[in-house]
């Protein structure tokens, strides 16, 4: 008996670190205003991994093929890593942050960022996390629409043509 309760908490632990370990990879949805997932699965998309000075950032970039001269679509995560008072590395994951160019002429850039839910109370009943919108004219805004452009030059830099 006290092994079956025992093998039973283990599994309950390994289930709760495997659903709130963090992952370097992306959300697995975009937020709801941008188009469906059948429409993106038709779009170039171009993933990739890099580093930037202490951080790496991870993006993926769509082009939808109406509009092959953009990226309509930008998603990335940036993680750094600083020393602490102490000397030992952290690691610091932001939130991922989501850049839609939608076909609407004379319109900013709408910004998204995924905001981390998972508590354990909405393990397996809630939503891990929400979609929140990054407002035009704010500091947040140009600090994204700044990396953003990092990025860019970042996929432009490894690119082989």
């Amino acid at each position: 008996m006290r092994r079956a309760v025992r093998l039973a908490t283990v599994a309950v632990l390994v289930l709760v670190a495997c659903a709130t370990a963090r992952s370097h990879g992306l959300a697995g949805r975009l937020p709801a205003e941008l188009p469906d997932a059948v429409t993106i699965a038709g779009w170039q998309r171009y993933a990739g991994e890099a580093r930037m000075g202490d951080s790496n950032v991870v993006y993926e970039l769509y082009v939808n093929p109406v509009r092959p001269a953009l990226y309509e679509i930008t998603r990335y995560r940036v993680t750094s890593t600083a020393r602490d008072a102490d000397g030992r590395r952290r690691s610091h994951e932001e939130t991922e942050k989501v850049l839609w160019n939608p076909a609407v002429p004379r319109q900013p850039l709408r910004a998204f960022e995924w905001i981390t839910q998972r508590t354990w109370k909405t393990l397996w009943l809630g939503e891990p996390g929400k979609w929140r919108r990054i407002e035009p004219a704010t500091p947040a805004y140009a600090s994204e629409m700044r990396m953003a452009i990092q990025v860019y030059n970042l996929h432009n830099q490894r690119q082989t043509y």
